[in-house]
């Protein structure tokens, strides 16, 4: 899987102090995955552990001709997950 990181992800990643391999764990092995009807980019779970924390992060990432470009990616509670899934804005893939 080639993964490139958009500028927007590369600024958010360094300000969140995420490390793009714990991004690309997530991306080849997803806990869930999501299509966001919003945004229409697809959205990764995943559990990580950064600087002895254990998280789980969300991935946000558009898949072009074989290629995935990310686009952000954030902590993320299992009760924010539950509600985006209840209020249909996402829909499991």
């Amino acid at each position: 899987m080639k993964i490139q990181f958009s500028d927007h992800a590369e600024m958010r990643l360094k300000l969140r102090k995420i490390p793009k391999k714990e991004v690309e764990l997530i991306l080849e092995h997803p806990q869930n995955q999501y299509y966001d009807v919003a945004t229409k980019n697809l959205i990764a779970i995943g559990r990580t552990t950064i600087n002895r924390k254990n998280m789980l992060l969300s991935v946000a990432f558009q898949d072009i001709f074989g290629e995935t470009i990310v686009i952000t990616a954030h902590p993320i509670t299992n009760t924010q997950v539950q509600n985006r899934v209840l209020k249909a804005r996402w829909i499991k893939v």
